[in-house]
């Protein structure tokens, strides 16, 4: 049986040209297993320092979701943090994004769809 991971990846990696397919991948990516590439020891005292990029001028912290993307990551970033999507998400100050990269492409969340996520996952 696929993983929530495996259907991510999957989903990223061949797109679908369905609005309803991008709704769910958020909600899908809050209840993944992800990695947080760091370069510095995140239990040292320079704490993490997470991979970023810029899409369209908005910063963006890269989050990988298979091994492959971590081994890729690992390039750069010697250390990483394991936690949920959701997880993640709690990490990233508002007005950043993140990207999941999958190994093979990557989805972009805006920090608009990242607050929308949050929202969500806040109880009432």
């Amino acid at each position: 049986m696929p993983t929530d991971n495996d259907v991510f990846n999957s989903l990223v990696n061949e797109p679908v040209d369905d609005p309803g397919v991008a709704e769910a991948l958020g909600r899908l990516f809050a209840r993944l297993t992800v990695a947080v590439p760091s370069s510095t020891d995140p239990s040292g005292p320079e704490g993490m320092t997470p991979l970023t990029t810029e899409l369209d001028g908005v910063p963006h912290v890269m989050v990988a979701t298979s091994s492959a993307a971590l081994e890729s990551a690992g390039k750069i970033a010697s250390f990483a943090i394991e936690t949920t999507g959701a997880g993640a998400i709690g990490m990233i100050a508002p007005g950043w994004g993140i990207v999941a990269d999958t190994g093979r492409a990557s989805c972009a969340f805006s920090p608009q769809r990242l607050a929308a996520l949050r929202a969500e996952s806040t109880p009432e």
